[in-house]
């Protein structure tokens, strides 16, 4: 496991649930201890979104603009050869020769390396950024609707007394 994916799972996936979980207990102790569901749902929600519209702004226009502009083109010659050492695993495993992949190998890494540059422009880009926000959105739903299970709390049914 590479840090990249340790930094996505923590800061993109199991801290927003912590604090859809949290933000979402305060919020039923705020009004009085019991929350429906509907309301649960909507407050994760909420919380969720607003930490999708962080993740992007901080991410995407602070550390890959601001902080570190240069952290796509790094990253490369890494990207390359990381798609290369598994597209030559491959060609060995059909029993290529060496001079087959060394034609294929050169080959292969114009083409990535031209995929990779279009993905580093795509990145940069105002509408790719908006793309991001909307489909982490669309990724709140299920997480929100997980949330709010651990949030709802009805209030329990006492019989009127006559």
């Amino acid at each position: 496991i590479d840090s990249t994916s340790v930094w996505y799972w923590l800061y993109g996936l199991l801290l927003p649930l912590v604090v859809m979980v949290v933000g979402g207990l305060l919020e039923r102790k705020k009004l009085g201890g019991f929350v429906t569901y509907g309301h649960a749902l909507k407050s994760t929600f909420i919380i969720y979104a607003i930490w999708s519209i962080l993740y992007v702004i901080s991410y995407d226009i602070i550390v890959l603009n601001v902080i570190d502009p240069n952290y796509m083109e790094r990253n490369r010659e890494f990207l390359v050869s990381k798609k290369g050492y598994f597209y030559r695993l491959g060609m060995e495993m059909r029993g290529a020769d060496e001079n087959e992949i060394a034609v294929r190998m050169d080959e292969g890494r114009e083409l990535h390396e031209q995929k990779v540059s279009e993905r580093i422009e795509l990145n940069k880009s105002i509408p790719w950024k908006f793309f991001k926000i909307i489909s982490a959105l669309l990724m709140g739903i299920p997480f929100s609707l997980f949330a709010a299970l651990f949030v709802r709390k009805n209030p329990k049914l006492i019989p009127k007394e006559d």
